[in-house]
């Protein structure tokens, strides 16, 4: 069995390879040649002052590659009211101040496992290019600006893989801490080579783009109806992030799988998931 390493991954999983994989997987899915099971959360109460215990896990196999994967996430979790919105802060309580994410491969043929690694770097990059795909089937051809909420992990995976699906000619980037999304910008910047604009407000990011995307660890909406034009494409890690208008204003609404779609849920009666039933007609699945 393999260990391999955060760094091992980095230096290799590069944009094209994750573009090719999640394409592949995708079609597979929805060719029936791939299975998997939806996440599942486990909470237990915490025993640091406000924060709250969170397992949670999830599986997937491919039936051409007989590969089986499991991944886990082991969390101690804090919300924070921050700049008038809450915020979900996942607490390095790990000796060494770490996170614990892990991800387990398994042989569909003889049962054995064949590697365990974190899932810190592949999870990012798959988040940003899933959205990246989304945005290469759906949004414009021609959009050119990019507005990004957020200046952090998942912000920073979502720029680039933006810019490998649009001719991205400029970015704004909002997050409320000032010195962060001043520091993100500029590095983002040095990244794709395009301007990297730190703005001072979310209308003002949003204003003159052609893709929304919210990347950030808020659990209330960061993404307003108000600020949409037509043709716009907004895209987001977690689906608090859009308010309910820009859910009811949406032509298409488009989420990554089957498992997901409102008639599988049992939560029929929140505001959110009725918001998406009044749109099922528009629900593209895989």
């Amino acid at each position: 069995m393999l260990i391999i390493s955060n760094e091992d991954i980095e230096s290799v999983l590069t944009l094209d390879v994750a573009f090719k994989a999640l394409e592949r997987a995708y079609l597979d899915q929805a060719g029936g040649r791939a299975v998997n099971r939806p996440r599942s959360d486990l909470y237990l109460p915490g025993v640091h002052d406000g924060s709250i215990y969170a397992f949670k896990s999830m599986e997937g196999g491919l039936v051409e590659s007989k590969v089986v994967a499991l991944r886990l996430n082991s969390d101690v979790i804090r919300w924070e009211d921050r700049e008038k919105r809450v915020i979900k802060q996942k607490v390095p309580a790990a000796p060494g101040k770490k996170w614990v994410g892990l991800i387990q491969l398994f042989s569909a043929e003889t049962g054995e496992p064949l590697a365990i690694f974190p899932d810190g770097v592949i999870q990012r990059l798959r988040v940003a290019v899933t959205s990246a795909l989304a945005a290469r089937e759906m949004a414009r051809k021609d959009a050119s600006v990019l507005a990004v909420f957020g200046s952090g992990w998942q912000a920073g995976a979502h720029i680039p893989a933006f810019c490998a699906v649009r001719d991205i000619k400029k970015v704004n980037v909002f997050s409320p801490t000032k010195d962060n999304r001043e520091k993100f910008a500029q590095k983002m910047e040095q990244l794709v080579g395009i301007p990297v604009v730190p703005v001072p407000s979310s209308a003002t990011a949003a204003k003159d783009a052609d893709i929304l995307v919210a990347a950030t660890n808020a659990i209330t909406p960061v993404i307003s109806a108000a600020w949409l034009r037509s043709g716009v494409h907004a895209t987001c890690v977690k689906d608090c992030e859009f308010d309910d208008e820009t859910l009811r204003r949406a032509d298409r609404i488009v989420i990554h799988s089957r498992n997901f779609a409102p008639e599988n849920s049992s939560g029929a009666t929140n505001p959110r998931r009725l918001v998406m039933h009044r749109h099922s007609g528009s629900i593209l699945l895989n």
